[in-house]
């Protein structure tokens, strides 16, 4: 005797459909697994090689394109933390002229810029001192 699987087995694909449905006792809606015939095996292969080629393509592209955008943005990048520095640190270095003015009242030397920023100050040395009183104020009336 033929077990339910053999007779299933042996119905031709074209007529499959009917003899399930005349020897179900019940049939339902659920979410079943296909299982794919060779045909699709091979199209889902083929498909699976052309989309790797495709994602090989545009990684050499996205790799070229971030090579160009880092050589374009290096020089900015780099002037924008210069920036940044400046901007922290509230000045920016440059050659400029340095006016040293001798304070002979207070025996301090004065260094200032042309915008009249007080660049520094230190003690008058000992040959820069003058041995009698001078009031640069004096000298200005």
């Amino acid at each position: 005797m033929q077990t339910i699987e053999q007779l299933i087995a042996s119905i031709p694909p074209d007529k499959l459909k009917d003899q399930l449905e005349i020897y179900a006792v019940n049939i339902t809606t659920q979410e079943i697994p296909r299982y794919f015939t060779g045909e699709e095996v091979d199209n889902l292969k083929s498909t699976l090689a052309d989309n790797s080629v495709k994602i090989s393509k545009a990684s050499l592209a996205l790799a070229r394109a971030k090579k160009i955008y880092k050589e374009a943005t290096k020089a900015l990048i780099k002037t924008n933390a210069e920036i940044v520095i400046e901007l922290r640190e509230g000045y920016e270095m440059v050659e400029g002229s340095v006016y040293e003015i001798e304070d002979q009242d207070t025996g301090m030397m004065l260094s200032y810029d042309v915008r009249g920023n007080l660049l520094s100050k230190r003690p008058l040395k000992p040959n820069e001192r003058q041995p009698k009183l001078f009031n640069l104020q004096t000298n200005a009336k």
